[in-house]
């Protein structure tokens, strides 16, 4: 959180190595830290002309610009995968883009074809169990679920989502046990607490 530290000494890098991406990127960082979008934006564009192959920067960018719902999100999510065709984390980037405006069956596509590419990836099977849900795929989304929690036996969400399925199939005793099992793994968890609300309505 040293900012002034961090740009004087980036600009100290630049004046040796002028228009250097990996120098460029940082600075892209700090903005992003400090919260000023506009010169981010102007950095990791930057970093990306002299640098196309930066997947990472190329994520923020899609992630800055759907923030302002500008158009060029969607083009420089596509620009991350299409450089590093074997990032996991660039693909969630693209998937999760995708899902937040809308457009499920694409996200949907892009999370099992992270399965294919890292079968141990956790946030992939927990999004597609969702949008399954959203879908009224149910025994599909339970499915995702169960392999998750045998990639991860303590990720809470996967036992909360599993209890919501149980619930809307009627299924109240497994649908309590899972709820139960998502406190016991985060105590703090507001929307199991919430489920075993609704289950003694």
């Amino acid at each position: 959180k040293q900012y002034d530290g961090a740009l004087y000494t980036l600009a100290e890098i630049m004046k040796i190595r002028p228009g250097d991406p990996e120098a460029l990127f940082m600075l892209g960082m700090v903005y992003k830290d400090q919260g000023k979008s506009d010169l981010a934006i102007g950095a990791f564009q930057s970093t990306v002309e002299r640098n196309p192959d930066m997947a990472e920067a190329w994520v923020i960018l899609g992630d800055l610009m759907d923030r302002t719902h500008n158009p060029l999100a969607s083009q420089y999510f596509d620009n991350a995968v299409r450089v590093a065709p074997k990032n996991v984390a660039a693909w969630h980037a693209k998937a999760y883009f995708l899902q937040n405006n809308d457009k499920m069956d694409e996200a949907l596509t892009i999370y099992r074809h992270i399965h294919t590419l890292d079968a141990q990836y956790p946030e992939a099977y927990l999004n597609a169990g969702i949008l399954l849900m959203y879908v009224d795929s149910l025994d599909a989304a339970m499915k995702e679920f169960d392999i998750l929690q045998k990639i991860d036996p303590t990720n809470a969400p996967a036992w909360f989502y599993k209890g919501k399925i149980y619930h809307l199939k009627g299924m109240n005793t497994e649908a309590k046990a899972a709820y139960e099992q998502a406190l016991r793994l985060d105590e703090n968890y507001a929307q199991a607490k919430d489920g075993l609300q609704e289950l003694v309505q």
